[in-house]
């Protein structure tokens, strides 16, 4: 018998993935954790550093997190453009991810701490208000430039998201942390 995945936790996940054993989860499409397809694992290096993009599992930035940091991983901290090139083209690329228009990946970093000062979680270091060495790639909308903390929806816009939608594919957007987000980037420097 199939254990959905809803029933299985984060650690015990970490476990089936790793060991290669996604079939084993279930494709319950009324779970809130799951996707429509089972979630995938893909490992890609790039410069001095290992990613895990992990597809079609919904879960908030909370989780996300953990999820990496029991990896021995953290969620992906943005240095370049071409570090953020890298991670746009491979994480959108078709049809290896089978995305629809729209979907985001997290990514680490946050303005939990102090409203309006995000950090990269996996350092603390600043990433904005931008910093003259520091690299940003923030998304525009018509309610103007990321982040905005706009759509509330009873919490604050306070984590961040690798986007993809029409020509904004790769930039930077706030969104609400308890948000179920189907990707997640995980990185460890080598």
């Amino acid at each position: 018998m199939r254990t959905p995945f809803y029933l299985v936790s984060l650690p015990a996940l970490l476990v089936l993935i790793m060991s290669g054993c996604e079939s084993h989860l279930a494709s319950d499409k009324g779970s809130s954790h799951l996707g429509t397809e089972t979630p995938v694992i893909d490992r890609r290096e790039f410069a001095n550093a290992e990613y895990i993009f992990i597809r079609n599992i919904k879960t908030p930035m909370p989780e996300a997190k953990t999820l990496c940091e029991s990896m021995k991983m953290s969620l992906v901290h943005i240095n370049s453009e071409t570090e953020n090139e890298f991670l746009r083209e491979y994480a959108f690329s078709k049809p290896r991810a089978k995305l629809i228009d729209g979907d985001q990946f997290w990514i680490g970093a946050s303005d939990q701490a102090h409203e309006g000062m995000f950090i990269w979680i996996d350092d603390n270091t600043i990433m904005w208000p931008k910093q003259s060495n520091g690299y940003t790639n923030w998304g525009h909308t018509q309610k103007g430039s990321q982040p905005n903390n706009f759509f509330k929806n009873n919490e604050d816009e306070d984590c961040v998201v690798l986007r993809n939608r029409g020509k904004n594919k790769g930039l930077w957007y706030d969104i609400g942390c308890t948000q179920r987000m189907a990707f997640i980037i995980c990185e460890k420097t080598k």
